[in-house]
């Protein structure tokens, strides 16, 4: 089967785009011919499985008009790029750009699958960004009923997104995320920040040689949003409080994060490592904490839980449905605060119940 995958971008650093990555892997080893379609990607990633990548082109129109564009682009190329015997048989869209070349797909592919991460809030954006993302939403709901099959990465998208924008007149199916991708050794070194991840592990060695409690806070830096990121400094005072010597990584270029001054020996930037250092930096952290205030699944929650670590989120969004075990729900940062220092303190839930819940999140 000849399957299109369309995106925006392909870059390693980006959940949604690591899923679509994934899955296109999957069916390139399941035997199917693979095609990439994006204006941005990694092209060391894709090489690999991808049988033809596609530059989809963004230099002649606005980012505001760029579905319109892009619609408009496909169908008026479309035989420049496919013959009879590469024609898609299945369009598997991630979103922007793509909305509005759905029914474009759906007239030439005998399926179009729309893979639902959902439209993130719009809090904490300027107006340039809102903008765009209100523009996203009703692209949502003009073209989603068109498309053959939503796959949502939670009933939470699935719930307060998919079903509502495509007016229930499309099937939709909750598919979560797997989260045993790391071991795969999907993205290659060259892709990442260079040295960021020898460098996030040799600090890690350093604080834990020094007897240094060391908290991982996964997921990019996104102050100011709903990734919430900033907030772990005041989650760090709190949690230093109770034990004074406490580090915490972070996934940030460390000329883009400003520290406060009596933080600076605390939160430690490193960058962006690539998935065996990441895997690493994950496994050997003490505990994990999310202060995202909205996600559609939470890969990186789900990453950590994989490697038998464990992690911390507040009680929201799709966090139940991701979360290891109840327990690990916090319903503001002073209980995550309360809760991670428990878990450094050698606490937490017991053995057997986390045995228990470790072996059901691995089925």
């Amino acid at each position: 089967m000849n399957i299109l995958v369309c995106n925006e971008r392909f870059l390693f650093r980006f959940g949604a785009d690591r899923v679509m990555m994934i899955i296109a892997k999957g069916f390139r080893a399941a035997g199917h011919r693979v095609t990439m379609m994006a204006n941005r990607y990694d092209r060391a990633v894709l090489e690999p499985f991808a049988s033809q990548i596609i530059d989809a082109p963004t230099d002649q129109s606005a980012y505001d008009d760029l579905n319109e564009f892009t619609a408009g682009w496909l169908r008026n190329t479309w035989q420049q790029h496919f013959t009879a015997d590469t024609q898609p048989d299945v369009a598997l869209v991630g979103g922007w750009p793509f909305f509005e070349a759905i029914p474009v797909l759906r007239e030439r592919a005998k399926a179009v699958v729309f893979l639902d991460c959902g439209a993130v809030p719009l809090a904490g954006y300027n107006e340039t960004i809102r903008a765009t993302l209100e523009k996203l939403s009703r692209l949502r709901r003009e073209n989603l009923p068109a498309c053959s099959l939503i796959v949502s990465i939670s009933d939470f998208i699935a719930r307060s997104q998919s079903i509502p924008d495509s007016s229930g007149h499309v099937p939709v199916r909750t598919v979560y995320c797997g989260a045993d991708h790391m071991e795969m050794d999907l993205w290659p070194s060259a892709v990442s920040t260079p040295g960021g991840g020898t460098r996030g592990l040799g600090l890690l060695h350093s604080l834990r040689q020094q007897g240094r409690p060391t908290v991982f806070c996964f997921g990019r830096w996104e102050p100011g949003c709903y990734k919430n990121s900033d907030s772990v400094f005041e989650l760090m005072r709190a949690i230093r409080a109770t034990i004074p010597d406490c580090a915490l990584l972070v996934l940030a270029d460390p000329a883009q994060i400003d520290i406060p001054p009596d933080l600076q020996s605390t939160v430690y930037p490193i960058s962006f490592p690539d998935d065996r250092d990441l895997s690493e930096i994950m496994r050997n952290a003490d505990a994990g904490v999310s202060v995202s205030l909205w996600e559609g699944f939470n890969l990186p929650l789900a990453e950590m839980q994989w490697l038998g670590r464990p992690a911390l989120a507040l009680n929201l969004a799709a966090h139940p449905e991701v979360i290891l075990h109840p327990w690990y729900l916090c319903q503001d940062l002073p209980e995550m605060a309360r809760k991670t220092c428990e878990v450094l303190n050698g606490h937490g839930p017991d053995r057997k119940t986390r045995d228990a819940a470790l072996q059901q999140f691995h089925r």
